[in-house]
């Protein structure tokens, strides 16, 4: 009994996660800036709306993350070392400040949008409460060259991830908000 609404819960999450994200967190994003001019903006629970040019990302750590890419359509991609810096220090020295503080908002995540309106959400747990969370990366070069007009100039880069979904092209704009709660059930 037990094990059927433990897998009957896990459901209800994947279909609520799937149309959060397809209706709310989908939505295309118009970009009027110059590949060269381009900055990654950084909104909601922040201290203030804020943005980072590639110079300002190349300021931080630079973090190498090998990865065998792997699409959901295409199959094997091939393997990369991409570098950058990683989206936890990017977001901290942005101004992150979470729903209780950047250490411990477990309820927040992370919605990271790319310059042709595609995005993707982060749980806070899998950013901040993680090991593999200093890995993901908010990606600059690609095998040791800058990104090119495609890719970058900046891809998230989630390598815990089997499949590519979530390594958003032309990263333009990271939004941090207060997590969504299942409806609870009703007596």
């Amino acid at each position: 009994m037990m094990k059927r609404k433990f897998i009957s819960l896990i459901v209800m999450i994947m279909c609520v996660t799937s149309l959060v994200s397809m209706e709310i967190f989908c939505q295309p994003i118009t970009s009027a800036s110059s590949q060269s001019g381009e900055k990654i903006t950084f909104e909601g629970l922040f201290e203030r709306k804020t943005s980072m040019s590639v110079d300002d990302l190349k300021k931080l750590e630079k973090r190498y993350v090998p990865v065998t890419m792997v699409g959901s359509h295409k199959g094997y991609i091939g393997e990369f070392v991409y570098a950058g810096a990683s989206l936890k220090e990017a977001m901290l020295v942005a101004g992150y400040r979470g729903t209780r503080g950047a250490n411990v908002s477990c309820e927040d995540c992370i919605r990271a949008i790319g310059k042709d309106g595609y995005g993707i959400i982060l749980s806070w747990g899998e950013v901040f409460n993680q090991v593999s969370g200093e890995d993901i990366i908010l990606a600059y070069e690609k095998n040791g060259k800058p990104l090119d007009r495609e890719d970058g100039p900046v891809r998230l880069i989630v390598p815990g991830d089997y499949y590519c979904g979530r390594y958003v092209k032309g990263v333009t704009k990271v939004v941090a908000l207060t997590g969504y709660k299942l409806p609870q059930k009703r007596n």
